[in-house]
């Protein structure tokens, strides 16, 4: 049997479609995720976080961190007092939200507070930092990649 030019355009459409299918299926499994469950709410309260990441930005010193084997150690600014701070760290995954987990911030007398890395993912984290300390609430993001 002889390939024409018609049967060359049979043959090339049902490629074409073929592949058309193989994506509209593909995408269909595809897992999306929402950043947060509640966006909506957030977007709402979004003002209070901009006052807190202003108050944040009006320490002298900033939150440092520093990775040593499986520990990070947070580096709290030298204004807190450690025995009147709360708040929380959320470690965001940006590929993955449920990879993520909150520790609460409890410094020791040096302002630095140790979290055990064991069992970690290693790649990109953000790091939510939520801090109230004499009526002031502070707020920052931080990117961290662990190894």
């Amino acid at each position: 049997m002889k390939i024409n030019w018609g049967w060359s355009i049979v043959i090339a459409l049902a490629i074409f479609m073929s592949f058309i299918l193989y994506l509209v299926f593909s995408c269909i499994g595809e897992k999306v995720e929402l950043v947060a469950k509640d966006y909506y709410d957030r977007e709402l309260r979004y003002q209070d976080r901009i006052n807190k990441e202003d108050n944040y930005s009006r320490l002298s010193s900033k939150f440092r961190f520093e990775q040593v084997d499986s520990v990070l150690i947070v580096h709290y600014p030298e204004k807190l007092p450690h025995a009147d701070a709360s708040g929380e760290i959320v470690f965001f995954r940006p590929d993955d939200s449920g990879s993520d987990f909150i520790v609460p911030v409890k410094p020791e007398i040096d302002n630095s507070q140790l979290i055990s890395m064991a069992g970690i993912r290693k790649g990109l984290w953000l790091l939510k930092i939520s801090l109230s300390m004499d009526g002031v609430d502070y707020y920052s993001e931080q990117k961290l990649m662990i190894r």
